[in-house]
């Protein structure tokens, strides 16, 4: 089969499409009607850097740098990112995809004011929103907390979040029940289901508010599940929440109405 190739005055112009005004490869496919491996080929040949997909892929610039240092803000949404957050691969790049109910969207909306206010929140005819952030430099620095790309397993985390309020009270946020009973002196009730290695980290975080906490991490059909009751529940939740300033608005006036029984 005989190789296709482009013209120098046609290339010239892809050239300076692609280099000058950011056109990506598959918008070249349709204006000069040459595939997608050619318009790679030619480009690499004519000793152009082609863009990673990250590059390619978006819109708008991302803050790269909101978790290279603890912050209550990057703290908390790491809480978050490991119960409700997944890392996706798309070709050499690795995308923050974070999935909720779209009774959470102002959540989305939070993270997205964090990261990159522009970056387009999608929603599903299952009831669910979700945002995603191509940003190889965002996930390694997630990584590098011990937040790994299988983070559904065991984790491995680095004390600046062991001992962090912010970081659990974004797993509460995420995977977590804050309840009550009518009935009996437990009426409080918090709850976090997760693997093995996080709850036990969260066990360390809160002997470090309570004295004698014991660990009672339990199985829970394929995972692991942590009860707390009564004053204990209460103690760690005013812990969590008390004068904070990031948080999922409806656990937050849960917690209230429970801290005001």
């Amino acid at each position: 089969m005989k190789k296709v190739k482009i013209p120098s005055d046609i290339m010239k112009k892809i050239i300076n499409d692609y280099t000058l005004n950011n056109v990506s490869v598959p918008q070249l496919n349709k204006k000069y009607n040459y595939s997608n491996t050619v318009l790679y080929r030619e480009l690499k040949e004519n000793n152009i850097q082609i863009r990673s997909f990250e590059d390619a892929s978006r819109k708008y610039e991302i803050n790269k740098d909101i978790f290279k240092q603890i912050t209550e803000q990057s703290a908390y949404w790491m809480g978050f990112i490991v119960t409700d957050g997944s890392f996706q691969k798309r070709l050499n790049s690795y995308q923050l995809v974070i999935h909720l109910s779209n009774k959470d969207d102002n959540h989305l909306k939070k993270i997205r004011e964090f990261i990159q206010p522009e970056v387009k929140i999608t929603y599903t005819k299952e009831n669910t929103c979700r945002i995603a952030f191509t940003s190889n430099e965002i996930c390694n620095d997630i990584w590098k907390y011990g937040i790994g790309i299988n983070k559904t397993n065991e984790v491995t985390l680095s004390e600046d979040l062991i001992y962090n309020r912010d970081f659990w009270r974004g797993v509460v946020d995420g995977d977590g029940y804050l309840g009550y009973c009518e009935n009996g002196n437990n009426k409080y009730r918090l709850e976090i289901v997760g693997s093995y290695s996080l709850l036990s980290y969260f066990v360390e975080y809160c002997k470090t508010i309570i004295h004698n906490f014991k660990n009672n991490v339990k199985p829970h059909k394929s995972i692991y599940v942590i009860h707390l009751g009564g004053n204990t529940a209460k103690t760690i939740l005013k812990s969590l929440y008390e004068n904070s300033n990031i948080y999922l608005d409806r656990k937050k006036e849960k917690y209230e109405e429970i801290i005001a029984l």
